[in-house]
């Protein structure tokens, strides 16, 4: 009986000892194909290498990348896949020589496989470069055949982080309005007082290849208080109107030199009397050449159609960056510090002086005469820009101010110094 029972037992050991002796996962099995699905009772999949994810171009095709691994798994464990292929009893070849075993009487799983990641995968969206001919980072140049024009309006713009635009393309409109108190005139003329308000309506575009135009219909209105129409002085209308259009072309700021060409005729009368000298003609050309990236140097000059022509310099330097814009020039300077961004929009403080002269048609109780108005301007303000608009307020002081006239009959008149106030939108 007691051998009986030993022999039970040693069957059964030796049994167990034939199961255990038949690993899951061995480290000590030669590789088999890595292109091959590895199958488990429990339906775990585990590949070497996806045959349907790409590999790098230098990596080779699947089949000798499965060759290579299979001859150094070889080489390393000195036996190959005894059934010559994956089926019962074989295994799966990993780096280093290493495999993992699948038992025999395994059935193959069904179905499409899940989806590995491999770090050789294509991207999951398109590369926007990698059609032909497409250049993103090409200098740009306006003077090709078939140039790009860099200032034409985007499908959607954020103000702050599209950066700057030099030209507005399309339609802007652009209103100011200007005060002047009652002041005092010499040669007893009594005293003076001005309205204004200026309207301009431009359209900006490409004119030719490397160039870009401006043209801008201008409206101006001028009333005033005083002085007196009385010998000596010939006085003021009570209204004058300004009627002008202003064509500029200029050459975009691509190069170290750009070039500036504007001519702008009007008309200049209170509309009791209109003749030839109601007709101005003015005319300014510019050069602006690129110092760095920071400074230009421009010089050109212009021609003021008036009572007494003037040929003025278009002349100075203009500096920027990120917190400053310096515009050094004559006959109008603008020194602007920027002070931070709000819920209007981006806000700078401004300095401006300004050499100003107008000239109008009118009638005096000595005949139909052209008087001129003279002065010099210098102004505080603060300005907002959004994307599509902007608004400014100014005030300052009007100095050294003269009104001449054409006829010797009408004596020329010396206002005095005095408060100017202006405010403004442009959209």
């Amino acid at each position: 009986m007691k051998s009986l029972r030993l022999l039970t037992l040693s069957v059964f050991l030796l049994a167990a000892g034939q199961t255990f002796a038949q690993p899951k996962f061995s480290f000590f099995r030669p590789p088999a194909a890595p292109d091959r699905v590895l199958t488990q009772p429990d339906g775990l999949i585990i590949r070497a290498q996806s045959g349907g994810v790409p590999l790098p171009q230098n990596a080779g095709s699947a089949g000798n990348m499965a060759a290579q691994t299979q001859d150094a798994g070889a080489a390393k464990a000195g036996t190959a896949d005894p059934d010559g292929a994956l089926g019962a009893g074989t295994s799966s070849g990993l780096p280093g020589g290493s495999s993992l075993s699948v038992p025999a009487g395994s059935a193959p799983v069904t179905g499409a496989p899940p989806t590995t990641w491999n770090a050789f995968s294509p991207p999951l969206g398109p590369d926007p470069f990698a059609n032909p001919g497409v250049t993103p980072y090409a200098p740009y140049s306006p003077y090709g055949t078939n140039p790009m024009n860099p200032y034409a309006p985007r499908p959607f713009s954020v103000f702050g982080t599209n950066g700057p635009s030099p030209y507005r393309q399309g339609l802007q409109s652009k209103l100011a309005i200007e005060w002047l108190p009652i002041s005092n005139v010499s040669a007893g003329g009594g005293d003076i007082g001005q309205f204004g308000v200026d309207y301009d309506l431009g359209i900006s575009g490409p004119f030719l290849p490397g160039w870009v135009y401006t043209w801008t219909k201008q409206f101006g209105l001028r009333t005033w208080h005083g002085p007196n129409g009385t010998a000596p002085s010939g006085g003021l209308p009570g209204t004058a109107f300004r009627f002008a259009g202003d064509f500029e072309i200029e050459t975009p700021n691509a190069g170290p030199v750009g070039l500036s060409l504007a001519i702008t005729p009007s008309l200049n009368t209170d509309f009791d009397s209109t003749s030839s000298d109601a007709f101005q003609l003015d005319g300014r050309g510019m050069f602006v050449f690129q110092l760095d990236q920071a400074w230009s140097l421009v010089l050109g000059a212009g021609y003021w159609d008036r009572l007494n022509d003037r040929v003025i310099p278009y002349a100075g330097l203009i500096y920027r960056n990120d917190y400053w814009e310096w515009r050094v020039m004559y006959p109008e300077t603008t020194i602007s510090a920027f002070m931070g961004n709000g819920p209007a929009g981006s806000a700078w403080m401004y300095v401006r002086a300004e050499y100003n002269v107008e000239a109008y048609e009118i009638s005096t109780p000595n005949g139909t005469d052209q008087v001129e108005l003279e002065d010099y301007r210098v102004m505080l303000g603060i300005r907002t820009e959004t994307g599509t608009s902007s608004w400014f307020i100014e005030g300052g002081i009007v100095f050294d101010r003269d009104i001449e006239y054409g006829r010797a009959a009408n004596t020329a008149l010396s206002p005095d110094s005095s408060f100017i106030g202006r405010m403004g939108w442009r959209y």
